[in-house]
């Protein structure tokens, strides 16, 4: 899910999650983004792209 107010950053990284991940990752990644809570707590994405990208 892409806003307005997205930042460049992690723009970058949606982009490349749809494009180099499979299918069950990107589920994953897109599931995260729906449940971001109320305080804007990325913790739970950050840990997602250092595992997939990191490893």
């Amino acid at each position: 899910m892409i806003t307005n107010n997205i930042s460049p950053m992690f723009a970058e990284e949606v982009f490349k999650v749809n494009f180099y991940c499979s299918d069950a990752e990107a589920l994953e990644f897109n599931s995260l983004l729906m449940n971001i809570d109320i305080n804007g707590n990325y913790s739970r994405i950050k840990e997602f792209i250092d595992r997939v990208f990191k490893s």
